[in-house]
């Protein structure tokens, strides 16, 4: 029997972005090719790649379907701009929600992500380990696949139970 989860980020999301990028490229554009101040030509350049990098990760998406979450009897595989990485269950002690804190243009934004502790056989290596101590979570993932943070962390958690029979 596989009853195997695959998830996918938010449609939505990834339109909004694209949507910002559009924006962003074309912005830049109009500025190159019409520049007020040659100091924002580079700036506008940068613009353009930032946000086409952008336009370029949501047509992924949206139109491939490039990143997902499967959760599996082995465990867990995401795909996302950094490649794909694939994480045994027995590897994972448990999955949660990690809160933290944002600042942009001087004010506060709470963020969250899902976020695992991995087992204590695993190596972490320097960063690693700096990431447990700045936010108790050795990794995370880098989307919620369209749910709420806490109900991702929960089906995980509940998953890594099923399979392994380990809390």
């Amino acid at each position: 029997m596989n009853d195997e989860i695959i998830l996918k980020p938010s449609k939505a999301k990834w339109s909004g972005g694209l949507l910002l990028g559009l924006m962003g490229v074309v912005g830049g554009a109009l500025v190159v090719s019409h520049p007020l101040k040659e100091s924002y030509f580079w700036i506008a350049c940068l613009c353009i790649v930032f946000f086409g990098f952008l336009v370029i990760g949501s047509i992924m998406q949206l139109f491939l379907g490039h990143y997902f979450l499967r959760i599996g009897a082995q465990g867990i595989q995401y795909r996302s701009l950094r490649g794909t990485h694939f994480f045994n269950w027995f590897d994972i002690d448990e999955f949660g929600v990690c809160k933290f804190r944002t600042y942009l243009s001087g004010i506060q934004h709470q963020r969250k992500t899902v976020g695992f502790k991995m087992s204590k056989k695993i190596k972490h290596g320097w960063f690693g380990g700096l990431t447990k101590r700045i936010y108790g979570y050795d990794m995370f993932l880098p989307d919620n696949y369209g749910m709420k943070y806490e109900e991702l962390a929960k089906l995980l958690n509940d998953k890594k139970r099923q399979y392994t029979g380990k809390g």
